[in-house]
């Protein structure tokens, strides 16, 4: 009997040094500061607050918070803790999904070969892992998959298992409370209802019925999710912040990136086999057509939410990749299950060149952007300011002039909004502030406004994820 165990177990140790050597010199950036600014002075002094407050962008997501409550209550401000969490998150996502595209196919090898695709297409998870902000991700993969794994086998339990039902509104809730785009967790359930269930039902009607009797928990979830969010005053799910929804060129802008992204190593997949499937003639089972489908679905529902917006992020590729691998596992278990042969040595073969060549493309473009360096950067940042000043006046005001601005690396993009609560958390006072700026010019022309002096103000240069002290050349007027 075929089986994949060997390549899956290699994959995954590999994988997992990647993710853990990437890891080593990351540390928080961006929106992560005002998680750690909110959890610090807030949640920690209320824990009520974890579900009262919404996120600094207004979103709803509790589990999130705690996360970042939970690690800085053991670590503080040390980044370890968190990473080996989001890790750990990942390494659950993974086992999850074997059991899940299992329950779905009902075949132990299509499931290897899931995990085999899921782990090789590092482009759609290296960034949700090594971001400890995106944390949201690989959280909203596990509850989305939970849900289905424990409907599933809420229905092959006995007559009904009440647990496995019980776990999967559960994982829809925790869902809900990780990430907006798990509301689609009902739909996926219909769908599989539809496919799987109904389809071949004696008596669809009352087989309908009793499938709409099974979604009124999932309902009342919903509705109750939606009272505690608005009272808490997060962000209605049109968006806001710097995720306002906008239809039109954004559609097709990000429905291009989703598609690159998430279908390179199944197109792949799809090209390697399509030769094996004309000469041998492998036909698709019913059964085969259903679990595609329905892995494509998946991966239009959870893509779906995030293609309106007016931007995207690398971050969001981790969910909806858990339904186009499990389409392109059926491809893969067609052309290998027969047994190692030539042609599906050809296949294998093809797919892990496939993915060594993505993942060189990928190391390519994170180079270039030194996006690995981003959190040593931030850290540099924080550590050389403090050198040079180890104490900061109350009410003090830091200006950064950013000499890579428009870079990758630049230090408003390493920030992105939130230099002042980074120097506020750093140094633990709510008084301070920061900006970033793009020129001298434009700090001259901030400057000039201002009306109580310079005495409190001091400036930086960046350049190359360092900090360089220009407060005394300010202060003579000279640069």
């Amino acid at each position: 009997m075929a089986t994949l165990k060997r390549e899956n177990v290699i994959v995954i140790i590999i994988a997992l040094l990647i993710l853990l050597l990437s890891s080593l010199r990351s540390y928080f950036r961006a929106d992560d500061f005002a998680h750690l600014l909110s959890i610090r002075y807030e949640t920690s002094e209320d824990i009520a607050r974890l579900v009262t407050k919404p996120e600094f962008t207004g979103f709803f997501r509790p589990v999130v918070k705690l996360f970042f409550l939970v690690n800085y209550s053991i670590s503080g401000l040390n980044a370890w803790t968190y990473i080996a969490g989001s890790v750990a998150i990942f390494v659950v996502d993974v086992y999850v999904y074997y059991w899940f595209v299992r329950a779905v196919s009902r075949d132990a090898f299509q499931a290897e070969g899931a995990v085999l695709l899921l782990v090789l297409q590092m482009n759609t998870y290296l960034y949700a892992v090594n971001w400890i902000g995106a944390v949201s991700n690989v959280l909203a993969a596990l509850f989305v998959m939970t849900s289905v794994l424990f409907y599933i086998r809420s229905m092959s339990i006995g007559s009904f298992g009440w647990f496995a039902y019980a776990m999967s509104v559960i994982s829809f809730s925790l869902g809900l409370l990780s990430k907006e785009s798990c509301v689609v967790i009902p739909l996926i359930l219909m769908a599989y209802d539809a496919l799987f269930v109904l389809l071949d039902a004696p008596g669809k009607a009352r087989v309908a019925e009793l499938m709409i009797l099974r979604y009124v928990p999932f309902g009342g979830v919903f509705v109750a999710y939606l009272v505690v969010r608005n009272a808490s005053g997060s962000l209605p799910f049109s968006g806001g912040y710097n995720y306002t929804l906008n239809l039109g060129a954004n559609i097709i802008r990000n429905g291009f990136f989703y598609g690159v992204q998430l279908g390179y190593l199944p197109g792949a997949v799809f090209v390697l086999a399509l030769p094996s499937l004309l000469i041998k003639r492998l036909g698709f089972e019913r059964k085969d057509s259903r679990v595609m489908l329905f892995g494509v679905f998946v991966a239009s529902v959870l893509s779906l939410p995030v293609l309106a917006l007016s931007w995207s992020s690398p971050t969001w590729l981790f969910p909806p990749a858990i339904g186009t691998t499990l389409a392109a596992s059926v491809l893969l278990r067609k052309c290998l299950a027969e047994g190692m042969g030539s042609r599906a040595r050809f296949v294998l073969y093809g797919v892990l060149a496939s993915a060594l060549l993505g993942a060189g493309i990928l190391y390519m473009k994170l180079s270039e952007a030194r996006w690995l360096q981003w959190g040593s950067y931030t850290k540099n940042v924080l550590q050389e300011l403090q050198r040079s000043y180890p104490e900061l006046p109350h009410g003090a005001e830091i200006y950064f002039v950013d000499r890579d601005v428009g870079k990758e690396y630049g230090i408003e993009r390493l920030f992105r909004n939130h230099p002042g609560n980074a120097i506020r958390l750093w140094f633990d006072d709510l008084s301070l502030g920061a900006t970033t700026v793009g020129s001298w010019n434009e700090l001259d022309a901030i400057l000039g406004k201002n009306q109580n002096g310079i005495e409190d103000v001091y400036v930086f240069e960046y350049a190359d994820g360092h900090v360089f002290d220009m407060t005394d050349a300010l202060r003579e007027g000279g640069r």
